[in-house]
């Protein structure tokens, strides 16, 4: 029930996302993290952080999009998620081109291709 509640949540989202409507697009992309911590998955909560954080990327919402990328980063460290290690890594570094961090960006970049190739995603 809640994994359907959460999926609807995103759906949502990412409708509100696509019209331009960010409040309610953050609302219920934090609802469907909520209901994912809930219902204790994992694997879905990492893609919603990501998720969530890109969207907020394309709001300029740099500050909520940290908070997002680095939580669901960690939480992918602690899982072995390496493909979603590698994507938050690439949010991670977009957020710190967009910032002016041009240092930070290239490190997360170089540290996303190193993880790729390391672990043969490249």
């Amino acid at each position: 029930m809640l994994m359907d509640l959460a999926d609807c949540a995103n759906n949502i989202g990412i409708t509100y996302s696509e019209m331009d409507s960010m409040k309610k697009a953050i609302y219920y992309m934090e609802e469907n993290i909520n209901c994912r911590r809930q219902i204790g998955d994992t694997i879905g909560l990492i893609v919603a952080m990501l998720n969530t954080g890109n969207n907020c990327m394309t709001f300029e919402d740099y500050v909520t999009a940290d908070k997002y990328y680095t939580e669901g980063y960690n939480l992918a460290v602690k899982k072995k998620q390496v493909a979603n290690m590698i994507n938050l890594m690439l949010g991670l570094g977009n957020l710190k081109r967009k910032t002016g961090k041009y240092k930070e960006a290239i490190r997360y970049y170089t540290e996303a291709i190193a993880l790729s190739e390391k672990d043969g995603y490249l």
